[in-house]
């Protein structure tokens, strides 16, 4: 399904060209962004990537609009016990 996604990601994948303005104006008011996700890093490359070309990124790589990125985290937190 990934490398179907990944493919064809105008078919699976709605941008927001909003996105970007949305994660400045959260840094801009002293926010911290993070991105979590189960997904390895090579298929987030790609879908990130792809949602963040767009004129408000303004060429900005999508890892600068983040303080934090966790890929395949379910491996991560495998052993931890949130309460």
């Amino acid at each position: 399904l990934k490398d179907q996604t990944v493919n064809n990601m105008e078919k699976y994948i709605e941008r927001d060209l909003r996105l970007p303005l949305l994660l400045d104006r959260m840094h801009e008011n002293g926010k911290k962004t993070f991105l979590l996700t189960n997904s390895d890093y090579r298929y987030t490359e790609k879908v990130m990537s792809f949602l963040f070309d767009v004129p408000s990124a303004k060429g900005r790589h999508w890892k600068t609009y983040f303080d934090y990125i966790v890929v395949d985290a379910r491996y991560a937190f495998r052993n931890v016990c949130l309460i």
